[in-house]
């Protein structure tokens, strides 16, 4: 049986960011090359995320957008305007093994593709309840 990394249900949203930085620990560092937006594509995230996101944005001054093209909302002038916040998908693009490799930067250490789908799981099945 696997571990969980989280509590599943949260009471608040500082618990509900907290319970994403644990999952987002267990990504790889990776840093994207300054200005490259090549993995910037159409990208969704889970309500966890989409909470963390608009928190991020309100706290920055920047307005939420919703995607009207094939790029992702925020990435703007070769900038992630949410890269401290950005969703599990994006922070997987070039750890996992034999999937979205970066053609710019490589890491030494990857993910297993099961433990990446694990961590996106665990992302989903985040829930703020009252």
């Amino acid at each position: 049986m696997t571990q969980k990394l989280f509590n599943e249900k949260v009471t608040s949203k500082d618990e509900l960011i907290n319970q994403l930085n644990i999952i987002y620990a267990q990504v790889p560092a990776f840093e994207c090359r300054k200005g490259c937006t090549d993995c910037c594509g159409i990208i969704g995230w889970s309500e966890a995320e989409d909470i963390n996101i608009r928190a991020y944005l309100s706290a920055h001054g920047i307005p939420y957008r919703r995607g009207t093209s094939i790029h992702c909302p925020y990435s703007s002038n070769g900038n992630c305007e949410i890269y401290p916040v950005r969703p599990i998908v994006c922070r997987l693009f070039g750890v996992v093994e034999g999937a979205l490799d970066c053609p710019h930067v490589k890491v030494e250490k990857k993910l297993p593709p099961e433990e990446a789908r694990r961590l996106r799981k665990a992302i989903v099945d985040l829930e703020v309840k009252p």
